[in-house]
């Protein structure tokens, strides 16, 4: 007996066999059982979804001997015969193939002809909108005065071209892609019955790779069985589409979660070797990031059939759910780039690198992430320091010698204008003399300390002055905290939680994305050996949830070294990290406003060249 391909074995023959398409199925089978029929059918979508199929099983339910409903008995002679193919009442007609206005004219001339033997005369016509125009006139007049014996069942990949007025006399049902997972699961029903082996893994590939269309997926599973010798196995299945495995792409992904660019670019070089497409694998990083979001935001999902859950997991626990969608909206993004590109893997790997670039807070480099936070009591002007970056003499060169700073361009630049300030016409001066009036202005205006704040001569900064840059902890009413027990910059000591100091501990930390957000806006009321007690401000807690309070035990547990239990209230909070932090930078801006009014090389030029400061531009730059 000659070998029947799945899918036309497995063709639906009545409407309850049928996959999916149940809001068309619905409206077909309430309209068969009340007896409410329509003279022309139009059935839409892309291809392999059953519009065909459906329009096959209507001609059934039309013509059975039974009766018109919606159950055909699939026994009787007109049922077998449209089973078969051999209905001389159901006229199919390929419209691509016969697209001249001839040839519908001699189709329509036997509309008026009653049916040989069934109940009605049925055209089937696929492709529709190939019609000609003309095609489409001579249609026309049929569809608006049919004889009682005649059913139009149209179908179409392409509606968009067929004439308002032909859809207007049809009802029209658009038959939509089927899901991967639906797909999937059907195949393993098909190769149960036909008793073949096939993995999970396999199947999740092949409802990818039909997009949509159970009639491809049927003869991709056709294929696979072919290539694998009788079974269906997930390496067979990859290798004969061209796609990698989904563990494949894992340590792609753990380099860039973790910020190792070596280990990535060592990662994408092995898939080249073995040839992967790498817009699949921009396709496959994807569908990690997306099943590692449902693991965060909604435990207990059912995971992907290809994916390993254990590797998930782990990913999901170790990301940071903003990063998660930053990822994913990049690789969106970027996937274009990939497959455009004369160089797709060159593409791939600077899209990583942008991924690792612009995550929150993270740089990279070949050796594992370090969040390296800077004391917070340290303030910077923005204006660059003589002690720091005062360039060394050339060797025999006096270090007592005038010399230019050279590693600040803008230095340099007011450098060159100074000489505008001079009472003397410097246009006419010599060189030398020049040289020297350049220089002069640096010499008298030294940077008193790592401020940049400019003064007559360097001077170390007294403690009086060093406090004043650095906003103190005012006294809140509910926590009874005074300014006196707060120290005014935090030390390189052992991280240690006192409710007194929390706002200048918080940076030591390391948080990042939204737990950082909701962390600073909580103050600490109170500390105990087994304890400690937050208030959030409940003005910046609509991001907050119970796995914020599992993250922040954790960090401070272990940048402290002692298991202590938090407790997060939501209320009016006082002073809390974020708010120091921003009277922190207001003061530091105020410092650098303060050091550019003052620097006598800007007066010079404001006098000179009747210039004037920008206050909008002056930044306090951040350690």
């Amino acid at each position: 007996m000659a070998y029947t391909v799945l899918a036309r074995k497995y063709r639906p023959q009545i409407f309850r066999e049928m996959v999916g398409q149940e809001h068309v199925l619905k409206a077909l089978i309430n309209a068969l059982d009340h007896n409410r029929l329509h003279h022309a059918y139009l059935f839409t979508g892309t291809r392999g979804v059953g519009k065909t199929t459906v329009a096959r099983v209507l001609a059934k339910c039309f013509n059975c001997d039974q009766g018109v409903s919606s159950e055909p008995c699939g026994v009787c002679s007109a049922c077998q015969e449209i089973t078969e193919g051999r209905s001389v009442d159901l006229i199919e007609v390929d419209a691509a193939s016969r697209t001249k206005v001839e040839d519908t004219r001699e189709l329509l001339d036997n509309v008026q002809y009653a049916p040989s033997r069934s109940r009605y005369k049925i055209y089937l016509i696929d492709e529709v909108h190939m019609l000609s125009s003309h095609s489409f006139n001579a249609l026309l007049k049929t569809l608006e005065e049919p004889p009682k014996h005649a059913k139009f069942l149209l179908a179409t990949t392409d509606p968009q071209k067929l004439p308002a007025t032909i859809l207007s006399r049809c009802l029209q049902f658009h038959l939509k892609n089927l899901s991967p997972d639906r797909i999937s699961h059907y195949l393993a029903h098909v190769l149960e019955r036909e008793m073949i082996q096939a993995e999970p893994a396999a199947l999740a590939e092949l409802g990818r790779a039909a997009e949509g269309s159970m009639r491809d997926a049927l003869s991709l599973t056709d294929q696979a069985i072919a290539f694998g010798g009788g079974q269906v196995r997930s390496a067979d299945v990859s290798s004969m589409l061209g796609s990698i495995a989904s563990g494949n792409v894992l340590p792609v992904l753990r380099a860039v979660q973790q910020g190792q660019a070596k280990d990535m670019l060592d990662a994408v070089a092995l898939l080249a070797e073995h040839g992967a497409d790498f817009g699949k694998v921009v396709d496959m990083l994807q569908q990690w990031l997306h099943q590692i979001a449902l693991a965060q935001w909604v435990p207990g999902t059912v995971l992907h059939a290809a994916l390993d859950e254990d590797a998930l997991r782990a990913l999901a626990q170790a990301m940071a759910p903003e990063d998660v969608q930053l990822f994913y909206q990049m690789l969106a993004t970027g996937r274009l780039e990939v497959v455009s590109s004369s160089d797709p893997k060159a593409a791939l790997e600077m899209l990583l690198l942008r991924l690792m670039a612009f995550r929150p807070a993270m740089a990279f480099s070949s050796d594992p992430i370090n969040f390296d936070v800077s004391s917070v009591a340290s303030v910077d002007s923005g204006v660059s320091t003589v002690t720091d970056h005062a360039p060394q003499p050339a060797p025999g060169q006096d270090s007592a010698a005038p010399t230019y700073p050279t590693e600040s361009h803008e230095r340099n630049d007011v450098a060159d204008l100074s000489e505008a300030s001079s009472a003397s016409a410097p246009w006419d001066t010599e060189p030398e003399t020049l040289q020297q009036d350049l220089t002069s202005p640096w010499e008298e205006a030294a940077v008193a300390d790592d401020r940049g704040v400019f003064a007559g001569a360097p001077v170390e900064p007294s403690a009086q002055q060093e406090s004043s840059l650095v906003p103190a902890i005012h006294e809140d009413s509910n926590a009874k905290k005074s300014e006196a027990e707060v120290p005014l910059e935090s030390v390189e000591a052992p991280f240690q939680l006192v409710a007194e100091t929390w706002p200048l501990e918080f940076v030591n930390l390391g948080l990042s994305g939204i737990l950082y957000n909701v962390v600073s806006h909580c103050e600490c009321l109170k500390v105990t050996p087994t304890e400690a007690e937050f208030r959030l401000d409940e003005t910046n807690a609509s991001l907050f949830n119970d796995t914020h309070v599992a993250k922040f035990e954790a960090a401070l547990n272990q940048a402290e070294g002692v298991e202590r239990k938090i407790i997060v209230q939501l209320g009016e909070a006082g002073q809390t990290p974020a708010k120091w932090l921003q009277q922190r930078d207001e003061q530091r801006l105020r410092v650098a406003t303060e050091a550019i009014y003052g620097d006598p090389v800007v007066q010079a030029l404001c006098k000179t060249f009747d210039a004037q400061v920008i206050s909008d531009s002056i930044k306090a730059r951040l350690n």
